[in-house]
């Protein structure tokens, strides 16, 4: 061999041994790095860098071999070290060889190596080349003329090619008796063996370490003493085994543990990642398996295929090592193949042994699999259920458990065994599915009489209903079984049961056309004509369905053909609607009534007619169905098979006489409906036979019109072609070409115009063609119609140009092709909008660039005052805005109620253009006639963040509006918290007042908003502040229910019994309102419930004259005096009584008021004001508890004198039937009867 080669490999091992990091990075790329040439060449001078590659080269790919191998750096070191001393030998190079035994720690190693394993199957050696180093071998050894530690690593390849390298100072006898010595387990003998200088760690004869042979003669006394003597335990023999795999093929207990005890290694890992549990699980060595779990082995660990010993012993059919494993198995959910575990595996598998075992250890029998099946589910879908079942009857398992679909095991059974078993362990025969089914509904269902057998014999339900209400008899009826209905009906299930469609089994087997099933229900008492919630028989189910034996069967029993539908849909239409001509030609036989009608009117000659059923109509037309019968639309057959185009029918219908011209309710003739859809054959018929084709509908339309409309291009060429009016007007002034336009048809526009269409035609609100096409953004029809002439700029009734349309509807193709066409770009509406703003209002950059480009006036101004950049600012459309920007539009420009651009986006909350008018200096503080600032506009809607930029852009905070409200207010009243405090952080006055005294704790206050008072209360807001009215924020809380708000001020230190100007306290306004929880508070607090207004009003009096009764009992409880008068003499009573507030005036007399109370000033008492103002119930009440009926007022009116003088007459009926009389006065005579 190349000796360059040889060095090359040397060099890479010289790395590798002496720990230099052989890096992922290094071996990858393929490189060696600086650093390790460097400690190369001081390692082994003679080394070239191209020397140090090739072996580098080889090192990589032996990396790349072994990256599955636990120890790299090992296996590459070593790897390299028996390659390199192969070469040595193959080129004769004996300093080389003695260099590499010396140099390296790891040359023992090597002894304990397969190496002709290595040589011929991992590395490919040359064979040739093995045999020529082998061959100079011995011719070294024999030469003695090789290092002694060279020798044993390549004897037992040398042997393999029959060459002996025994020197003359090795004592074979030595190692023969040694062997001897641990076949006989010989302890004593292998100690003075080894003493004379055997070699503990040699080769036998047949290749294998004596601690092999030891372990696999079961020398349990050899193996101490090899362990005693250094021997290396964990040696590997050429079949890659261990000395502990061997006792585990042994199966010897006593000789895993003697290894133990000598320091074999336990936790070593074999091929493919395989542990010693592995190795013995899989062989079955049951012994060894239960010696290396009490040793202390994990049972849980994984090889490199992800496989565990559990899983091992159960693909090797071992089911006692199954059960020593499960029993030590700290995860006994063990998941095999796709989550699924043992048990699950053992079910699948039909392995009953194996499932017996598992079931005995009990491994998780309630275990939830895939779909949360469960191990009962997976048994009954088994090839051996019913034998599993079994070995399960003495386990407790959970057999009536559902899973992701709702299915308990017996849901999912269909063998009748498996079902008996179930039933046996605990299975309900009544549990439902998700959807209310039993099993039996299921069998029942599929047609499985025999399970239904089983399921009846165990008390099944036979007429328990599923969430449809469906029962068995209905699901047996469906699968058409006859034997199984019998047997249900036998069972005692109820034929006339209902689903919760109104359903019963007859109507399903009529449906079904099972004519045995039905004629068993009828016999069995199912009712003939019973309808369901839509109200359809049997008969209309199987008519729909065309079964005709079955309908015979039903007619022969009763069933009433003339019975309607919910939708009024008789046996007839039902045949007639699906062509069934058998069906209907029985029914006419049996007296249907052929001409009835549904709820829309239609026959079955108008179904027939729209199913373009030709046979059906013809029977229908010789039993005298009514070919002019109108539906409630007013449509007649012939019509509905023109909607269809269906001319067999129409013509079957004509030929019979169908009236053609007739109108529908809205004016439509049947050409209408023909060209409306298109259907070219059907008008052609139509119009063959005489249709009116300048016929016109209510609102004015013709089939051109129609055709048009919907771009039938056939259909109007034909239209035209028989001489139909092209420029007909609808009743708005409509022409076909408006119709045409409107939808963009391109094709009939062009017909329709070559055929003379008028293209200036104007509707009655002044619209072209051209202003549709534009309002729709047709860019062909425009072209086509500019192309052909028509007006570009012409107005509508309001003025409105195609340009405007065209802008306002945000079309922005449409604007730029009438532009570039010659469009009047300074237009403008009778309202004064410009195309211009029309597109900036709709955001059409384009257009807006292009009308700008043509010089369109910018600053141009609507009748409002509003510009361009007003419409732009208000949408939000920044790019607009700011291509009106620097095109020059006026940033200052006001509307005539003074709104500037930056008013209209503040408004508007678009931060993005508030920023850009900002920043290009928009006046931030101007007003508007209101005195609004942008600020203000701002806080009312709301908009923190146009606040926020507002305010960085220095507007003035302390601006004021006419009525002097500031921004804080109104963003107060809204309840911004952010925009409340950034006001306050940048310095606004937190009690300012507007014009009416109000200050923004008022507007918070008034709105309830919690937050804001807080936040203006901690920075110095005044609680005591009152308006020019007197009020208070508490006040404003209470008057408006804010009980949060409330309680927050009085917590403040708010003085709870402040009165208003007219002497108003906070708790008049709440009891006023009835705002019982604020009243409860204001009165927990201490309020004086006895304080009386300017007027005299107390707070009692508010609650009663407003019928608030619980307020007014809340007040009565806490001791408001009843009976006090105001400063015009009324009482709470009074007021209850004058307004009608029964509860009230109820509460107050049980509470004590005085009943007989009377005015001071006018003398006139509580039933005075009941009969003034007609309250009949409040009048019958003050009269049971006792009132004077005749007591007469101090202008002697009594009671009845006043209910006569108002004309309260029922009043006065009841008064004069309990005695009252009217008081000697002229009848005349007028009274004030004011207060």
């Amino acid at each position: 061999m190349d000796s360059q080669y040889t060095l090359g490999l040397l060099a890479m091992f010289l790395l590798t041994s002496t720990c230099v990091e052989t890096s992922h990075r290094s071996w990858e790329t393929n490189q060696v790095v600086d650093e390790e040439k460097t400690l190369a060449s001081s390692l082994c001078p003679e080394v070239t860098g191209t020397m140090l590659q090739e072996g580098w080269d080889y090192g990589a790919a032996a990396h790349r071999h072994y990256t599955i191998t636990p120890n790299k750096k090992e296996f590459t070191s070593l790897q390299a070290l028996l390659l390199s001393l192969l070469s040595c030998l193959a080129s004769r190079d004996t300093e080389s060889c003695t260099l590499l035994a010396n140099c390296s720690t790891q040359i023992d190693q090597l002894r304990t190596r397969h190496v002709a394993l290595w040589l011929k199957e991992d590395f490919t050696f040359p064979e040739n080349d093995i045999k020529v180093a082998m061959a100079r071998l011995k011719s070294m050894v024999a030469a003695e003329d090789l290092d002694s530690k060279i020798l044993p690593i390549f004897s037992p390849l040398a042997d393999s090619y029959g060459i002996d390298l025994q020197s003359k100072n090795k004592s074979v006898d030595l190692a023969i008796e040694l062997e001897t010595a641990v076949t006989n387990n010989s302890p004593c003998e292998i100690i003075a063996l080894v003493k004379k200088g055997g070699d503990v760690n040699g080769l036998t004869q047949s290749g294998e370490s004596l601690v092999h042979l030891a372990a696999r003669s079961g020398s349990t006394s050899a193996i101490a003493a090899l362990g005693f003597l250094k021997a290396d335990l964990d040696v590997i023999n050429a079949a890659g085994a261990t000395p502990m795999v061997e006792a585990i093929k042994m199966n010897s207990a006593l000789s895993i543990k003697e290894l133990i005890l000598a320091g074999a290694k336990i936790e070593k890992r074999m091929l493919r990642g395989n542990t010693y549990l592995h190795i013995a699980a899989s062989s079955g060595k049951n012994e060894a398996l239960r010696t290396l779990l009490e040793a202390g082995l994990e049972p849980d660990v994984r090889n490199q295929l992800g496989d565990t010993p559990l899983q091992l012993a159960f693909k090797a059919g071992n089911v006692k090592g199954v059960e020593i494993l499960v029993e030590r198995c700290n995860n006994i959910s063990l998941i095999i193949e796709e989550g699924k575990t043992l048990l699950h595996k053992a079910v699948v598998s039909s392995s009953v042994d194996m499932f017996t075992a598992l079931v005995q250890c009990r491994l998780l029998q309630d275990l939830q699999l895939e779909n949360n099946d469960t191990l009962v589910h997976l048994i009954v879908r088994s090839n051996n259920a019913t034998e599993m079942l079994k070995v399960l009857k003495d386990e407790r398992v959970l057999s009536n458990i559902r899973n992701k679909d709702g299915l308990a095991p017996l849901h999912i059974a269909i063998d009748p065994s498996v079902v008996e078993t179930l039933l046996e362990i605990g299975a309900d025969v009544n549990i439902t599915t998700r959807k209310g089914e039993t099993a039996l509904h299921i069998a029942s269902a599929k047609g499985y009489t025999n399970v239904v057998k089983v399921l009846v014999k165990h008390g099944a339900g036979v007429d328990m209903q599923d969430n449809d209400g469906e029962t068995a008899l209905m699901a047996a009826t469906r699968s058409k079984t006859n034997n199984l209905v019998l047997f249900l009906l036998y069972s005692g299930a109820d034929p006339t049961l209902k689903n919760k469609e109104g359903r019963t089994a007859l109507h399903f087997a009529s449906e079904g056309g099972c004519v045995d099933c039905a004629l068993i229900l009828l016999d069995s008492g199912a009712k003939v004509n019973e309808r369901d919630t839509a109200k359809y028989t049997s008969l209309h189910y199987a008519s729909q369905k065309g079964h005709v034996d079955v309908m015979t069967l039903l007619l022969d029993r009763g069933a009433d053909l003339k019975a309607k539908s919910g939708l009024s849909r008789t046996p007839l239409m039902e045949a007639s609607i699906n062509g069934h001509i058998d069906a209907v030609k029985l029914l006419i036989d049996r007296g249907a009534p052929i001409n009835d009608t549904d709820k829309k009117e239609w026959t079955a000659l108008h179904h027939a007619a729209d199913g373009e059923k030709v046979d059906v109509i013809s029977l229908l037309l010789e039993g005298g169905a009514d070919i002019k019968a109108k539906s409630d639309s007013g449509r007649t057959p012939l019509m509905e098979a023109s909607i269809n185009n269906h001319s067999d029918v129409a013509k079957l219908l004509i030929d019979r006489g169908a009236p053609i011209n007739d109108k529908d309710n809205e004016g439509f003739t049947a050409l209408h409906h023909a060209a409306e859809k298109g259907g070219i054959s059907v008008a052609t018929l139509l119009l063959d036979r005489g249709a009116d084709l300048t016929a016109k509908s209510d609102s004015g339309k013709t089939p051109l019109m129609e055709a048009s409309e919907n771009g039938h291009h056939d259909a109007v060429k034909l239209l035209i072609d028989r001489g139909a009016p092209i420029n007909d007007k609808n009743n708005d002034g409509w022409t076909a070409l408006h119709y045409a336009a409107k939808k963009g048809q391109v094709g009939v526009m062009t017909l329709l115009l070559d055929r003379g269409a008028d293209l200036t035609a104007k509707s009655v609100s002044g619209i072209t063609p051209l202003m549709e096409a534009s309002v729709n953004g047709h860019l062909d029809v425009i072209k086509l119609l500019i192309d052909r002439g028509a007006p570009v700029n012409e107005n509508d009734v309001k003025g409105w140009t195609a340009l405007l349309h065209a802008a306002a509807s945000g079309k922005d193709g449409a604007v730029n092709c009438l532009l570039e066409r010659g469009a009047n770009l300074t237009a403008k509406s009778d309202s004064g909008k410009t195309p211009l703003m029309e597109a900036s209002e709709n955001g059409l950059l384009d257009a807006v660039k292009l009308l700008i480009d043509r010089g369109v006036p910018i600053n141009e101004k609507n009748n409002d005052g509003r510009t361009a950049l007003h419409y732009a600012a208000q949408k939000g459309h920044v790019d607009v805005t700011t291509l009106l920007l620097y095109r020059g539009a006026d940033l200052t420009a006001k509307s005539d109620s003074g709104i500037t651009p930056l008013m209209e986006a503040s408004t508007n909350g678009r931060s993005d253009v508030v920023k850009v008018l900002i920043g290009l200096g928009a006046p931030i503080s101007d007003k508007d006639v209101k005195g609004w600032t942008a600020l203000y506009h701002a806080a009312d809607r709301g908009h923190v963040g146009v606040v926020s930029l507002l305010l960085h852009g220095e507007a003035d905070l302390t601006a004021k509006s006419g009525s002097r409200i500031t921004p804080l207010m109104k963003a107060s009243e809204n309840g911004l918290l952010d925009a409340v405090k950034l006001l306050i952080d940048r310095g606004a006055s937190i009690n300012d007042k507007n014009n009416d005294g109000m200050t923004a704790l008022h507007y918070a206050a008034q709105k309830g908003h919690v937050g804001v008072m807080t936040l203006l209360l901690d920075r110095g807001g005044d609680l005591t502040a009152k308006s020019d009215s007197g009020r208070t924020p508490l006040m404003e809380a209470s008057v408006n229910g804010h009980l949060d708000v409330a309680k927050l001020l009085i917590d403040r230190g708010v003085p709870i019994n402040d009165e208003d100007n007219d002497g108003w306290t906070a708790l008049h306004y709440a009891s006023q309102k009835g705002h019982f929880g604020v009243v409860t508070l204001l009165l927990e607090r201490g309020i004086d419930l006895t304080a009386k207004s300017s007027s005299g009003r107390t707070p009692l009096m508010e609650a009663s004259v407003n019928g608030h009764s619980d307020v007014a009992k809340l007040l009565i409880d806490r001791g408001a005096p009843i009976n006090e008068k105001d400063y015009n003499g009324w009482t709470a009573l009074h007021d209850a009584a004058g307004y009608g507030r029964l509860e009230v005036l109820t509460l107050l007399l049980d509470s004590g008021a005085d009943i007989h109370t009377a005015n001071p000033y006018f003398g006139r008492t509580p039933l005075t004001e009941a009969s003034i103002n007609g309250h009949l119930e409040i009048v019958k009440a003050l009269i049971d508890r006792g009132v004077v009926i005749n007591h007469a007022d101090n202008e002697g009116w009594t009671a009845i004198d006043y209910a006569a003088k108002n004309g309260q007459f029922d009043v006065v009926s009841y008064l004069e039937s309990k005695g009252a009389v009217e008081s000697p006065r002229d009848q005349d005579q007028d009274h004030d009867l004011e207060d």
